[in-house]
């Protein structure tokens, strides 16, 4: 079972855990992190979420992501989620978001990477991804408008995208 640090709205960890699935203590959030992940061509990674997940599956997601585990910080956390995810290993990751949500209790730290790989180096992991697609921006654009992704992460990530003219 998952154990979890505990943090308040301002993102500073409470001298408390919980576990996955158990309620969170009120005024106490989980922490989880993603990174949307570019490619040194300037294609984007779009990963198909498994179908055998509870929620989105078959949908892309422009992110490889999960909670932090106990202990972890937010790069710890995006390194091995990206690297678990996606078998890629980006040296640098820009922080481009951090949203609370209170109706889900969670604070998510958004963080985009650019990789220089070969682009079939990227591996599934079972249970999470089905398959990938690296797209280049034009095909990017065209997706994000599109319902084949997942809604709140295009939220959650919509001034970052129209900033850098991608929506």
């Amino acid at each position: 079972m998952e154990k979890w640090n505990l943090y308040n709205e301002k993102g500073e960890l409470l001298p408390a855990h919980s576990f996955r699935g158990a309620p969170l203590p009120e005024g106490a959030y989980h922490m989880a992190c993603e990174v949307l992940i570019r490619h040194a061509d300037g294609d984007f990674l779009a990963m198909i979420r498994s179908t055998k997940k509870r929620d989105f599956g078959g949908l892309y997601e422009f992110s490889a992501g999960g909670a932090a585990l106990y202990g972890e910080s937010e790069l710890d956390c995006v390194i091995r989620e990206c690297r678990e995810e996606t078998g890629l290993r980006p040296r640098s990751f820009e922080k481009i978001a951090y949203t609370l949500d209170r109706e889900k209790k969670i604070i998510i730290h958004s963080f985009i990477a650019t990789v220089e790989c070969p682009k079939d180096s990227v591996t599934l992991q079972e249970g999470e991804t089905d398959g990938y697609l690296w797209l280049s921006p034009e095909e990017f654009k065209e997706i994000i408008k599109t319902d084949r992704v997942i809604n709140r992460q295009m939220k959650r990530l919509d001034a970052y995208f129209r900033q850098n003219g991608w929506k």
